[in-house]
């Protein structure tokens, strides 16, 4: 079955946000894209304005392979994908391969089983068990501060503050303290008086996370985890314990 282009588009972004991110394992399913990195600190859940796929559903490893592979199709001419379609009994149907092609060029890409990485917890959760509690603004310059204090400081972590203001703190080996305030305030997405939380966080993944949004603001939830839109997706990063 030949894909529509706004398939092949939504599919490309969450490829690129998948490897922008580290995920390794994804799943697209109807309404719900999903996906986690080996080291199960980043995971990608989206459950809105997901497009219906004509292969049903599609499990994604090897991802560096299947990007790779459809960036050199796509530059040829007469560019398209085409998926083989499976159908199980019970009606359920994935993307068994996708076959890209270009002028004078065919090139497979066998695709997971989606029911095989959903059972061995591989793509992540299905749904969010936290709610998500805080919402706060950031200026790109914050970014930039980050990057120069993780370069100062030496920090393998960044505690995330809300306080008086937002700010985020590095502390060196001896327990030097780089503190940098960039917002004036959380704003509690519950309607609730409390504004108030810390949690830390690995530095070069907050980091990764910051630059690659077109956004100006991130989420926090009630057990931590910090949620930001990058390509359309929710991606969330678990705090450090």
């Amino acid at each position: 079955m030949k894909l529509n282009d706004k398939t092949i588009k939504y599919l490309k972004d969450a490829m690129t946000t998948a490897q922008l991110v580290g995920v390794d394992v994804m799943v697209i399913e109807s309404n719900l894209v999903r996906g986690m990195d080996e080291g199960r600190s980043v995971f990608i859940l989206q459950d809105e304005n997901v497009p219906d796929m004509e292969f049903g559903a599609i499990g994604i490893t090897r991802l560096p392979s299947l990007i790779s592979r459809m960036k050199i199709a796509e530059e040829l001419d007469n560019f398209n994908v085409e998926a083989t379609i499976v159908e199980e009994d019970d009606g359920y149907t994935f993307a068994r391969a996708l076959i890209m092609k270009g002028k004078g060029l065919k090139v497979d890409y066998r695709c997971a089983k989606p029911a095989q990485l959903v059972a061995s917890q591989q793509a992540g959760p299905k749904q969010m068990k936290d709610v998500i509690e805080f919402c706060v603004e950031f200026d790109k310059s914050m970014v930039d501060m980050l990057h120069k204090g993780q370069a100062a400081m030496k920090s393998d972590e960044v505690s995330i503050i809300s306080n008086d203001g937002v700010t985020f703190e590095l502390l060196d080996v001896n327990n030097d303290v780089f503190s940098h305030k960039f917002a004036d305030e959380a704003l509690n997405l519950l309607g609730e008086e409390n504004t108030k939380f810390a949690y830390r966080y690995p530095t070069k993944v907050l980091l990764m996370l910051l630059k690659n949004t077109s956004d100006v603001l991130f989420k926090v939830s009630k057990r931590g985890l910090l949620c930001i839109d990058i390509n359309g997706l929710n991606v969330y990063m678990l705090p450090q314990v």
